[in-house]
């Protein structure tokens, strides 16, 4: 069974303690399907054009002028589609501090290497594709897994050729099941136009919200919360001692 996993990103801006790539896997024809339940969920009334957990927590954007209680079912009706399509709920995540404390503000001279230490996007990106797929490889998946993330201006480009490296990497010294694993190069879509990614867009926030602050149970409904829950999870968190790790790597590396 060939498996898409739709990730979108959570706490980029300067002031959140976590950062969060978070989504969900399943296989094409259930993503259609949860296509189809997402737009009937989006067209009953009260109607919205595209659903973001941000703007529905802050009652703005589509969400503007309702009440809480209006808001509360439709996030609710949208949770009740994620445990009946899909396989696995996949995060990835790391403290802001901790990647700022480590290997932001090394000396590095190997381009490539300065792309994937000066953003925890980029970073965070890297470690969950790489992971993820050994993961599956010992799960027993052969199909190619494809990974699609939120459109990320300036990152996308970097993003491929680290891609490749691991491609080529994977060529040479890992098993032929491995690297058919990642025949499938990731791709970069808006989320107002992907509805996966609207899943995952949840998903992101709900889990940066309870890492962050604990009250992701006092925001989001309980029901809704419950249904997560109810599909099989995958989390990899990167911890300051694996970041400290990665920086005395680079330090070495350089000569310093």
């Amino acid at each position: 069974m060939a498996l898409t996993a739709f990730l979108d990103d959570s706490g980029s801006e300067p002031q959140s303690k976590h950062f969060v790539l978070a989504g969900f896997v399943s296989a094409a024809e259930q993503w259609a399907q949860i296509a189809d339940r997402w737009k009937e969920v989006c067209d009953a009334s009260p109607s919205i054009e595209y659903f973001k957990m941000a703007e529905a927590m802050g009652m703005r954007g589509q969400f503007a002028g309702w009440s809480r209680d209006e808001r509360d079912k439709k996030i609710i009706a949208f949770s009740a589609i994620i445990p009946e399509f899909t396989v696995i709920q996949i995060c990835a995540y790391l403290e802001n501090p901790d990647f700022e404390g480590t290997i932001k503000t090394l000396p590095i001279y190997n381009k490539q290497i300065e792309l994937l230490y000066r953003h925890p996007y980029l970073l965070l990106w890297y470690t969950l594709i790489s992971k993820f797929y050994v993961q599956w490889q010992r799960m027993g998946f052969t199909e190619p897994i494809k990974f699609l993330f939120d459109r990320q201006l300036g990152f996308e480009a970097p993003a491929y050729s680290l891609f490749e490296s691991m491609r080529t990497m994977a060529k040479s010294k890992l098993a032929p099941s491995f690297y058919n694993l990642l025949a499938g190069s990731p791709e970069f879509a808006d989320d107002t136009d992907q509805i996966p990614l609207q899943l995952a867009d949840m998903h992101a926030w709900t889990v940066r919200r309870e890492l962050s602050l604990q009250d992701a149970g006092d925001k989001v409904p309980f029901e809704a919360l419950e249904n997560f829950e109810r599909v099989t999870p995958m989390t990899l968190r990167v911890t300051k001692e694996y970041l400290e790790y990665m920086a005395e790597s680079v330090r070495v590396g350089s000569g310093d």
